[in-house]
């Protein structure tokens, strides 16, 4: 910008101002600013934009399929790994530096008739690394439901979702409401979160009861809301011992009466509950052995097989457990083929016992059979229908319907599986 700010005024002009013997402040308010104050206010409103937005704007601007350096800072930050981030940001200005001399070195060199060619390769070379993490099915979209925006059936980021008896879904986004909708998209009630000052909430769960229980991650507690929106109670606080979280992920139940909760943020495990919300125990710990695990994102529940999937999001698994908290196997590592995954962050289970994935990381949906193996991988980077920008959630219906939080195109996305 501040070369930009230099060339915007003529060389002529710059010898007059020289030979009138002008001040240096004199003459960059009466020449220079006066020419190079677009140049500044633009690159204010880009820097503003991407400070006070932080991850929306990014995932907006960003291709889907390109590795999103924002988000890997954001959860060094929010693990208080303050080595990582020094050295991410130390990192970022070298980055930056050689980025900004490259920019003025092109612009000096005036490389004019080589920017379009050189420009058009970059592009075909993004949209190359996009199309390398493209699955291998074509989903056979149903409906796209929602659009960018603050009003009824418009989404801000989506990250949580789940659907009820009567086929009604509940969608939290990042403006701290959660919409009920229909499952043609039509609103019919909107709830909001006590406080979203720290942060929204990234889990919802209807309970047996049909009430709603909702993992207000950053206030470390489950809100429960009754069917008409209505806050009802919540529990749990922050902290270590039982019965407290630092970041709550997920709610899930078993056919007992009983409430699972995942969370991270330092304790990364999964606590059990009464039906009222009583403390009875917890299982995990951070790390990357079997029954450690690094921020679960998400549950499911086999009542048939006696099965509670966890969604192991940073280790790039999925965790199979016991209903009673024994650890039984894990499914996957990190990686982009079938039977792999990249930050799995939404789980569902269909009525079958196949288990459907939701990984951000690939941007698609995985769907495995009760074993274990890999049936299908849908979906890849994109804006498109059928296409997904880092999705975050997933709920199924009917049987084979699975309703994506298409997160980074802010709005869901219907598929037959």
């Amino acid at each position: 910008m501040l070369h930009a700010c230099g060339r915007a005024v003529p060389a002529r002009v710059r010898e007059l101002v020289a030979l009138d013997g002008a001040r240096p402040l004199a003459a960059f308010r009466r020449i220079y600013l006066p020419l190079a104050w677009p140049l500044v206010a633009g690159a204010f409103a880009l820097v503003a934009l991407l400070s006070l937005t932080e991850l929306p704007a990014t995932l907006l601007l960003l291709p889907p399929g390109v590795p999103n350096f924002t988000q890997h800072l954001l959860n060094q930050m929010h693990y208080a790994r303050d080595a990582h981030v020094v050295a991410s940001c130390a990192l970022l200005a070298v980055l930056y530096i050689a980025a900004a001399a490259a920019a003025v070195l092109f612009a000096r060199v005036r490389l004019r008739r080589a920017a379009p060619p050189l420009c058009l390769a970059g592009l075909l070379a993004l949209a190359a690394g996009c199309g390398a993490a493209a699955a291998d099915g074509v989903p056979d979209v149903l409906v796209v439901l929602g659009r960018t925006g603050d009003g009824q059936g418009e989404f801000l980021y989506p990250r949580a979702i789940d659907i009820d008896a009567a086929g009604n879904l509940f969608v939290a986004d990042k403006t701290g409401r959660i919409q009920k909708l229909t499952a043609e998209g039509a609103v019919l009630r909107i709830a909001r979160v006590p406080r979203i000052e720290a942060g929204k909430p990234t889990g919802l769960s209807v309970g047996p009861d049909g009430r709603l229980y909702v993992a207000d991650t950053h206030y470390s507690r489950v809100l429960i809301f009754d069917a008409e929106g209505v806050l009802r109670g919540e529990f749990g606080s922050y902290g270590t011992g039982g019965g407290r979280f630092i970041y709550p992920t997920d709610v899930a139940f078993d056919g007992a009466g009983r409430i699972f909760v995942s969370e991270y943020g330092g304790n990364d495990r999964i606590s059990i509950f009464t039906a009222r919300g009583e403390f009875v125990r917890s299982f995990g710990k951070p790390g990357a052995a079997l029954g450690e695990f690094s921020r679960p994102a998400a549950m499911a529940v086999d009542r048939a097989r006696g099965i509670l999937y966890v969604a192991d999001a940073c280790n790039h698994r999925i965790v199979r457990c016991s209903l009673a908290g024994e650890v039984i196997d894990a499914l996957g590592a990190a990686g982009r083929e079938p039977g792999a995954f990249a930050y799995p962050y939404g789980l569902a289970l269909l009525g079958d016992g196949r288990l459907v994935v939701c990984e951000y990381g690939n941007n698609r949906i995985q769907v495995l059979a009760p074993d274990g193996r890999s049936l299908a991988c849908l979906g890849r980077a994109g804006r498109t229908p059928g296409c997904l920008a880092y999705p975050w959630a997933v709920a199924v219906a009917g049987g084979d319907r699975a309703f994506i939080v298409d997160a980074g195109n802010n709005r869901i996305q219907v598929w037959r599986l």
